[in-house]
């Protein structure tokens, strides 16, 4: 029924279109922005209901969460951290989501003709990026951190 103070489905709607593009966003479309893993991460989820979206992007960000824990470089008390401790002076027991990332790290390694590297860090520590002090590594240093590399790649 049409009348003072009643609004029809379509205006209604309209309204609501109006207003989520204004905001940036599609009534079916969420966004969510959280800062996790050292960086901002956006994830964005379209379709379904409200409930849905919301539930599809806290799994997202579960999961994210969860492969943080495991393989931070930030974190002291993370398995990757507790590898990198203990693994160059005895074996270290790995979980299978580590060891699944460490086995896809060597093939692609690999399949690449070492263009991509998992063994990163110590060059990542040379050049300061991890402490945030970055500078220019001597020629000296970067020849015993590629004979350090080498000892790592030729154990892999």
């Amino acid at each position: 029924m049409k009348g003072p103070g009643r609004t029809t489905p379509s205006i209604a709607v309209a309204v609501l279109v109006a207003t989520a593009a204004l905001a940036g966003q599609s009534p079916l479309t969420t966004t969510v922005r959280r800062y996790l893993m050292g960086t901002s991460i956006t994830i964005e989820a379209s379709g379904g209901t409200a409930p849905s979206r919301a539930s599809a992007i806290d799994e997202a960000f579960a999961a994210l969460a969860e492969v943080d824990r495991l393989m931070s470089n930030y974190k002291p008390d993370s398995e990757l951290m507790r590898i990198n401790a203990g693994a160059a002076a005895r074996p270290v027991r790995v979980s299978d989501p580590m060891w699944a990332v460490l086995a896809a790290a060597m093939r692609v390694s690999r399949a690449s003709s070492g263009a991509f590297d998992g063994t990163v860090g110590p060059l990542v520590r040379l050049w300061g990026f991890h402490n945030k002090q970055p500078h220019v590594p001597t020629g000296e240093e970067l020849r015993q951190v590629d004979e350090e590399l080498a000892g790592l790649r030729e154990n892999a």
